[in-house]
């Protein structure tokens, strides 16, 4: 074999090795996406066309909840009802041994029975004596009671527990 073939023989094949046309890019940004490859990538990883939907529907089913409990817990509380229909004021007491006499005022609609419960408490607060009273009906809406509690043990203070409609 001649020297020179040799030597053509391996320039050849160098000459394959490294002068290969180059590829044209393969990254996915540089090539546009076909429909049925965007459906592939979609459904690979569970992205749908009607996900954004289903959130935007979620997200307004989700705020017309809240806001139908926000409006529910306004009334419940009665911010946008009228006022308390009953209201009793301590107006003082005087302690015995025995009795504590309690006095107070009532604010109620006209015309309504009221029941309310006075007691009276010792120095640990603990409750001795206690009496639910009767109101009779009135065409005057704010009055004035006085009543007397027996107790066990000596009171220091006498108070209306509550009051509540009839």
């Amino acid at each position: 074999m001649d020297v020179s073939t040799e030597q053509g023989a391996a320039a050849d094949t160098s000459a394959t090795r490294t002068s290969t046309p180059s590829a044209p890019a393969t990254d996915a940004s540089a090539r546009p996406a076909s429909p049925a490859f965007a459906a592939a990538l979609d459904a690979r990883y569970g992205r749908s066309p009607n996900r954004r939907t289903n959130r935007r529907i979620l997200a307004i089913v989700g705020g017309v909840v809240l806001a139908v409990l926000v409006v529910s817990w306004v009334l419940w509380t009665g911010i946008l009802g009228a006022k308390a229909q009953l209201e009793a004021t301590d107006l003082g007491h005087d302690t015995t041994a025995t009795e504590t006499t309690v006095r107070w005022s009532l604010t109620a609609p006209v015309n309504t029975e009221v029941s309310c419960a006075v007691e009276a408490q010792n120095d640990n607060h603990g409750i001795v004596g206690w009496k639910i009273v009767r109101l009779p009906a009135s065409d005057q809406q704010v009055r004035q009671f006085s009543e007397t509690v027996r107790t066990s043990e000596r009171a220091v203070t006498g108070l209306i527990n509550r009051c509540w409609l009839s």
